[in-house]
């Protein structure tokens, strides 16, 4: 099993366990997955470009939409942090403010 499919068996194993939807430890599982090779996060895991098929902001929406994190700042800091490393500051500071009123 490689490195990408142990994060993403992970994160689809607990993504309906309530327990674990802002838990530190499963929403840095989660950002390790989003961060795969990328420049833009502090989580960066080393994969090769076939391995990187979605793109970050579907997955930030996706855990957006399941509440996983929701209630971290480090999801929204890692969030904010992709828009603003592709120059998409309005977006960014979207995101931020949407941190700042959980």
């Amino acid at each position: 099993m490689t490195l990408l499919k142990g994060l993403e068996k992970c994160c689809k194993q607990f993504q309906s366990f309530k327990q674990y939807k802002n838990d530190s430890r499963y929403v840095r599982v989660w950002l390790k997955y989003v961060c795969r090779n990328s420049e833009h996060c502090s989580f960066v895991i080393n994969l090769n470009q076939a391995e990187q098929s979605k793109f970050p902001s579907e997955i930030y929406s996706h855990m957006n939409k399941l509440k996983i994190g929701v209630s971290l700042p480090l999801y929204y800091k890692e969030w904010a942090l992709y828009y603003e490393k592709r120059d998409e500051l309005d977006q960014a500071l979207k995101i931020v403010s949407f941190g700042k009123e959980k």
